[in-house]
């Protein structure tokens, strides 16, 4: 009896070291699946019979972020031939030493959908480069209100049997829609500047304008006593009716209790990407509170929207708006211009200068100068730069 219980103990024994060794070779190659899945350092896929190396980067101008205005504003502008231009943000390079076609599948929930693009590998181990552009969710990007991290995940699969034989993943940080580049710095140290960008937060289309210009009216007959004689319409009644739109505009902003507020700044940190945080014009509405560039987008989208023609106007360190006197302006002077400063809208001072105390109107004439950049909205519009909403 003792040596049958020994002999069952023994095979009892051998029994879990069985099971216990095959759990420490599951968990083993569990967390080998799962170091390479999360670094993904590996991009090279081999057998017998065929050998492919890979690799994907992001753009380095961008220093591994995503700037979703960048990609909105840039969603629908057309190159010369009339087609969508494509911004490379994912460069990829492939090589094989025998001739196959692969789809190359790139994935990412927050961003995009899913996209495939087909390659066929020459082999001989010869390198080739190529773009990948990704379909992007631009009525999802409005939504993105605060910074984070994200993963887009690429798939090297065999278009012949769908086997997937390379996988590789890239982390990346992504900034607020409301986070608008407008230099980059390039590879030579020269600047790329993309402040044409404002013009995206100039939003002409948005249906709460409608609402606002309805409420300014009534807003001016109680004040006033009297009607805007003929409403919102633009240049139809010559120059002196336009000076009379654009000031009930600014009068009703400023007893809605607009305010300035200097907030410009951004947790950014880049040293190549330069950008400014703007406000859409519905959240200034709400919040009743601009800085230059919040308060000059909003103007403009009020007034494209009944029809007069703004620039937006960009100085060392300010912005302002203009308003053509005509719907066609020949010529940048001065006089061919109504000047609209937005930061003065919650002091209640006059609309011209004050002779009294020396301060400066609302509307007051100002000097261009050499460093003075204009923003066209509707030539913005033509070339492709349509608003954030």
């Amino acid at each position: 009896i003792y040596l049958i219980f020994m002999k069952i103990k023994f095979v009892f024994f051998v029994m879990i070291s069985i099971v216990f060794t095959a759990n420490i070779k599951a968990t083993n190659s569990l967390i080998a699946e799962k170091e390479i899945s999360v670094i993904a350092k590996t991009s090279c896929y081999s057998n017998e019979d065929i050998n492919i190396n890979f690799n994907v980067s992001y753009n380095s101008q961008f220093e591994n972020t995503l700037y979703p205005s960048f990609i909105y504003s840039f969603g629908g502008v057309k190159n010369s031939n009339g087609d969508f231009s494509k911004y490379n943000y994912f460069d990829y390079n492939i090589s094989s030493n025998k001739k196959i076609d692969v789809k190359i599948r790139m994935t990412n929930n927050k961003f995009i959908e899913e996209t495939i693009q087909y390659v066929s590998v020459k082999g001989q181990d010869s390198r080739q480069y190529g773009n990948l552009n990704p379909l992007w969710k631009y009525d999802e990007l409005k939504y993105i209100k605060l910074p984070g991290q994200t993963f887009f995940h690429f798939e090297v699969i065999d278009a012949k049997s769908e086997k997937v034989l390379l996988r590789k993943d890239i982390q990346l940080s992504y900034r607020s829609i409301n986070e608008c580049i407008y230099a980059i710095e390039k590879k030579d140290g020269t600047f790329l500047y993309t402040d044409y960008l404002y013009a995206s937060y100039v939003n002409e289309d948005s249906q709460l304008i409608d609402g606002f210009l309805s409420s300014a009216l009534r807003a001016f007959e109680n004040s006033s006593g009297e009607k805007l004689p003929y409403g919102w319409a633009g240049y139809q009644k010559g120059n002196f009716y336009v000076f009379l739109q654009v000031g009930v505009v600014v009068e009703y902003l400023h007893k809605l209790g607009m305010q300035y507020s200097s907030i410009t700044d951004t947790s950014n940190v880049s040293k190549k990407v330069f950008s400014q945080y703007v406000r859409l014009i519905d959240e200034s509405l709400y919040l009743q509170n601009t800085n230059c560039v919040d308060g000059s987008v909003l103007l403009a989208s009020i007034f494209e929207k009944i029809g007069l023609r703004c620039f937006l106007v960009l100085e060392p360190g300010h912005m302002y708006l203009i308003v053509g006197l005509t719907e066609n302006i020949e010529e940048f002077k001065e006089e061919n211009f109504l000047f609209v400063e937005s930061t003065l809208i919650s002091s209640g001072v006059s609309w011209h200068n004050s002779a009294e105390n020396g301060t400066e109107g609302i509307l007051a004439s100002k000097k261009f100068t050499p460093e003075t950049k204009f923003i066209n909205i509707r030539e913005a519009r033509a070339k492709g730069i349509k608003p954030i909403q």
